[in-house]
Formats: C-alpha cells, structure tokens, sequence
C-alpha cells in the first residue's frame, strides 16, 4: 500500500500542471501566478502571453513564439528553451535555474533583477538585454552574442564568456576576471567602474 502511495504522488509530481489552466491559457494567452510545472509548451505561437508570478518549473519551452511576452515574477527552474524567440521579453524579477536557452532570441529582453544560476545561453541572441542587478551565477555565454547589451551591478566572475560578440555592450560596477576584460576590450565595449580580476 506504501509503495502504490508513494507511486501515485510521484506521478501526480511529475505532471504537476493544472490541466484546466494550461487549457485556459493556450486559448487565452493569459495564465498568472498559475501552475504549468512540467507543462509541454513547446512549438507554439505564445506571443504577447502574460505569465506573470507563474511556476514554470521542469516546462519544456522549445521553439516557440514568447514575443514580448511577461514572465515577471516566474519561476523557470529545470527549463528546456532551446530555438525559441524571446523578443522583448519581460524576465524581470523571474527565478531561471537550471535551464538551457541556446540558439533562442532574447533579443532586447528585461532581465533586471532576475536570479540566474546555471543557465546556458550558448549561441543565443541577447542583443540589447538589460541584466542590471541581476543575479548571475554559472551562466554560459558563449558564441552568444552581447552587443549593445547592459550588465550593471553584476559579477560575471563565474560564467563564461568565451567568443562572445560584445560591440557596444556596457559594464558598469561590474566584476569580470582579467583574461574576459582582456577579450571583450578587443570587442568595442564600454567600461565604467568595473573590476578585473
């Protein structure tokens, strides 16, 4: 009896998102602080969707349509994101751990104040992204591209930023090892207050 309890609440975690809210959402595009954990919304057209202060966590997002669309508040742990458009997307305030975005567009998106820990944005547009603020912790930068975008009041000491394209990009008060200042001075990129270590 132990045993059968046990497995129906460890299916019950697994598909953990409300049905009739995921349903309401696909037909409306509007789902806050509502619960999609484990929620396939992968390849499909979710522009302009209000996700504000939702759970997310475990969803597979992958090459779908999130054009400036709100995830204020959300919290994207364990998130597959990959070949998705992100376009001026508001991230601000948003939980992201744990996730992988590569190949998506972020293009312009607002992740101020966002706690990001364990991402890889490898080959991902983030052209124009604001990150002030934000908490950043193991992020993978690499082969994406950073130009024109504001890192302020960030330590980037743990991510990568391995062959990034940064022209234009903006560091303030931010703190980045030596050998990533050494690169992105060769990228065009303003510095102001920042800390090479």
């Amino acid at each position: 009896m132990k045993k059968l309890l046990f497995l129906i609440l460890t299916v019950s975690f697994v598909f953990s998102y409300d049905n009739i809210q995921l349903e309401k959402f696909k037909k409306t595009l509007l789902c806050e602080e509502c619960d999609l954990s484990n929620a396939n919304l992968s390849n499909m057209d979710l522009a302009g969707a209000n996700l504000a202060g939702s759970n997310l966590t475990g969803a597979n997002l992958s090459k779908s349509n999130f054009a400036r669309a709100s995830f204020w508040g959300t919290n994207l742990e364990n998130v597959e994101a990959v070949d998705s458009n992100f376009f001026r997307v508001n991230f601000e305030s948003a939980i992201i751990k744990n996730s992988t975005f590569d190949r998506s567009i972020l293009k312009g998106a607002n992740l101020q104040l966002t706690e990001l820990e364990n991402i890889s944005f490898v080959g991902t547009n983030l052209w124009g992204v604001q990150f002030n603020e934000a908490i950043i912790d193991k992020v993978d930068f690499s082969s994406s591209r950073i130009a024109d975008t504001r890192f302020v009041d960030v330590d980037l000491t743990t991510s990568l930023l391995q062959d990034v394209l940064a022209y234009d990009a903006q560091f303030t008060n931010a703190t980045l090892l030596k050998k990533d200042c050494d690169y992105l001075k060769n990228e065009d990129v303003k510095f102001k207050n920042t800390k090479c270590q």
